[in-house]
């Protein structure tokens, strides 16, 4: 476990923190949100996350579609 959040903190500090400075992660931080992510309340808001991700990408698929009519309609400029 304590592997798990060394490799937490290397790399919010080293790949996160590289592209915006912020202060650096303690340990007792990050222990804090591996323990947030074990919980059932993270498990829940994360499903949440991911099913509304997932809306947003389908309607984005959906709407950046060109239906095949529409491809070869000649443009006409008002």
């Amino acid at each position: 476990m304590k592997v798990l959040f060394n490799r937490l903190i290397a790399m919010t500090n080293n790949q996160l923190y590289a592209l915006v400075p912020a202060p650096r992660v303690s340990p007792a931080d990050a222990e804090v949100v591996a323990r947030w992510f074990q919980s059932e309340d993270a498990g829940r808001q994360l499903a949440q996350a991911a099913a509304f991700a997932r809306d947003v990408i389908e309607q984005f698929n959906r709407a950046s579609v060109i239906p095949p009519e529409e491809l070869y309609r000649p443009i006409t400029l008002a």
